[in-house]
């Protein structure tokens, strides 16, 4: 009788799989491959972090700025 796997367990599986593949298989990734990784594998989460990423650092200038008045930020 084969194994029944539930739809975690078979997403689990995958996604190990893929980082085994995407790290060339290796127990670990550079920052390059993680990089690429995320964005083939989970470009949702990859859209969420970049945006997230880009207000954290907006709102830290914003507060750089109240509390350096003089100082100007190029974009």
């Amino acid at each position: 009788m084969a194994i029944k796997y539930s739809d975690l367990e078979l997403a689990i599986n995958t996604l190990v799989t893929e980082f085994h593949k995407a790290a060339d298989d290796a127990p670990t990734m550079n920052t390059s491959q993680f990089q690429t990784f995320v964005s083939k594998q989970m470009p949702l989460i990859g859209k969420v972090l970049m945006t997230s990423r880009r207000v954290l650092q907006s709102r830290q200038a914003l507060l750089y700025r109240r509390h350096h008045p003089d100082l100007l930020f190029l974009a």
